[in-house]
């Protein structure tokens, strides 16, 4: 089976704005370069991941893609998630891709077996969706697709809820995974305080951002 991960990414800039209190832009321009370059190293260790697409109008996710050896679709303007998977479903279609993976960079305890359990879901099916959903069980962290445009995206709009209605609407084997590490992400400030409780997160990204927990705030 032929899985391509797509990773949509924002301009650096426009990323993580909820974290706005705790991180200075700087700040989370470097954050977001991490998590895209971790996400990277994660989905190439996976097993099964046959192509890694990253989407992005940011000059600097295009030269992280060239630098790590990863397809880089670049948008003309910045339109939001959904826009961005569009372009990366048209892509799949064109390489006959069996089955997409939407991956957010923002889930920092991801590890490769963690995504081989969602892909190794579907290999008995032809045609199926697989979620994995936020703790909040508000967003989609993990969203998988067999045939890659089975149905269409609903990010930044209840998208747990939107995706699992768009599978029984279309009649579509819907499954839902819950995995423990997927189902963490980091947008807000008590994201990233639940995340560091844990104490099973990656080094690098721990360390920076227990760094500006402890830094003293105006």
């Amino acid at each position: 089976m032929k899985v391509f991960a797509i990773v949509p990414v924002k301009s650096f800039e426009n990323a993580k704005t909820r974290l706005g209190t705790l991180l200075s832009t700087a700040e989370r321009i470097k954050l977001s370069g991490m998590l895209v370059k971790r996400t990277i190293y994660i989905l190439k260790k996976t097993p099964g991941i046959q192509k890694i697409l990253l989407v992005s109008s940011d000059s600097r996710t295009k030269k992280i893609a060239r630098k790590y050896g990863v397809t880089f679709l670049e948008e003309d303007k910045e339109s939001g998630v959904n826009s961005a998977i569009n372009l990366a479903d048209k892509f799949c279609v064109t390489a006959c891709a069996d089955a997409s993976l939407i991956l957010p960079i923002d889930l920092p305890l991801i590890l490769p077996e963690d995504v081989s359990i969602i892909c190794k879901s579907v290999l008995d099916d032809n045609n199926c969706v697989v979620l994995c959903p936020s703790y909040k069980f508000d967003g989609s962290n993990v969203l998988l697709r067999k045939p890659c445009n089975i149905i269409g995206t609903s990010y930044d709009a209840n998208s747990y809820l939107m995706h699992v209605l768009g599978g029984i609407r279309n009649n579509v084997k819907t499954k839902v995974l819950f995995v423990s590490r997927l189902m963490i992400d980091i947008d807000t400030v008590l994201d990233v305080r639940n995340m560091l409780a844990m104490n099973e997160t990656d080094n690098q990204i721990t360390q920076y951002l227990k760094t500006i927990l402890t830094k003293p705030h105006p």
